[in-house]
This record gives C-alpha cells, sequence and structure tokens, in this order.
C-alpha cells in the first residue's frame, strides 16, 4: 500500500496538462477561424462592391444614344474615358485608381464607392454608311475596382460592352 501514494496526484495532474492542451489547441482554431471567415466576407463585399460598379457603367453607356456623346466623353479628356490608343493606368496599382476612375456612388451611404474606367477599344463603321439607320458599333472595355468597407479586399472585374450606334 505505500507503493501507492501521489499515483492519484501525478494521474489527475496529466489529465489536467491534456485537458489545458486541448483547450489551448481548440482557441487557436476558432481564431483562424474568425479571421477566415472575415477574410471571406471581405472578399465576397469587395465582390458585390465591384458587380454594382459594373451595373452603374454599363447603364451609362447604354444610356448614351449616339456617338458624338461617347466621343465627348472620351476627347474631352473626361476622367475614366480612355480613347483608342491612349494609355492606361497601371490597374493593378491600388494607388494609381484614385483620381483616374469615375466613382459611381450608387449606394448613398457607401464609403468606398466603386470606381470605374472605360476603354475605347474599336469603332466599327457599318457598310453602308450612307444607308438610312445605318448601325455604327463601338466596341468598349469597361474596368470597375471595388472594395470592401474597411478598404482590405480589393477585386477588379473587366467586361466588353458593344454599343450600337445608329447614324442620324
Amino acid at each position: 500500500m505505500k507503493h501507492q501514494q501521489g499515483s492519484a496526484l501525478i494521474f489527475s495532474l496529466v489529465i489536467l496538462l491534456v485537458m489545458t492542451l486541448i483547450g489551448i489547441t481548440s482557441m487557436s482554431t476558432s481564431t483562424l477561424e474568425e479571421k477566415m471567415a472575415a477574410n471571406d466576407r471581405a472578399q465576397k463585399t469587395a465582390f458585390q462592391n465591384a458587380e454594382t460598379g459594373m451595373l452603374g457603367a454599363e447603364t451609362t453607356l447604354n444610356a448614351q444614344t449616339y456617338y458624338g456623346e461617347l466621343y465627348e466623353d472620351f476627347t474631352a479628356g473626361n476622367l475614366g474615358y480612355y480613347d483608342m490608343g491612349t494609355p492606361v493606368f497601371d490597374i493593378y496599382d491600388p494607388e494609381q485608381w484614385a483620381g483616374n476612375c469615375i466613382q459611381d456612388n450608387v449606394i448613398a451611404d457607401q464609403d468606398n464607392p466603386p470606381c470605374y474606367i472605360v476603354e475605347n477599344l474599336a469603332l466599327i463603321p457599318p457598310e453602308n454608311p450612307f444607308e438610312p439607320g445605318a448601325v455604327t458599333r463601338l466596341i468598349t472595355r469597361v474596368t470597375v475596382r471595388g472594395t470592401d468597407d474597411s478598404n482590405t479586399a480589393s477585386v477588379l472585374l473587366q467586361t466588353y460592352n458593344e454599343k450600337q450606334i445608329v447614324s442620324n
């Protein structure tokens, strides 16, 4: 009986140590999962913001009814419009977006509204320009940058748009 003294103490200390290690591991796992969920939310918010900006850009382009409106925007050096052959800034550099794009504040209380640029890629004349109702095709590329509320995640979206313009 004398040889069994203290074995319960050692056994309970080992159990306590194992439970402490399990608790520490589960805390670090839950912290990592919380960070992953926050990053996922930020990325989805940035993507939705970019999609909202894309909708605003397409609506603006489709609202213009004749080439003169678009051409005036491109040639007047209006912010965010780039004509054929005009160099566009590095779209992958977040700092260059400020002041070089169109901010479309679609949602009034939005802290970081989406920002987009429109590039005029091609103007395809009609086969017979003298025919009444001849259609000129304007091909543009729209690039949108959307960010989340804290500006930690950003998403770039691009789309090509063909606008058919009827001659006057």
